[in-house]
């Protein structure tokens, strides 16, 4: 998933805000993790799903409630794209 506004940005980063559980950010290499709810691992997780690899990470959440937010926000997401 790519952010590709300041407005998605604004938005996934209130969504991480509203998780109860771990989330985290993976590097498409696997070997790396932005654990989300550090907030300079944060912004570094936020900086990669803004770059051109943004496709490649993957989002982990640890609550399967979490999952279903952020699942919710990708699909809106990946809507929006395609509309």
């Amino acid at each position: 998933m790519r952010l590709t506004t300041i407005d998605e940005l604004t938005d996934f980063n209130d969504l991480l805000d509203r998780c109860r559980g771990d989330v985290f950010i993976g590097t498409p290499d696997g070997r790396t993790f932005y654990d989300m709810h550090d907030r300079a691992q944060r912004l570094q997780g936020l900086v990669a799903l803004t770059g051109r690899d943004a496709d490649l990470y993957g989002i982990y959440p640890r609550r399967r409630d979490d999952e279903m937010m952020l699942m919710g926000f990708i699909c809106r997401h990946m809507g929006k794209k395609t509309a």
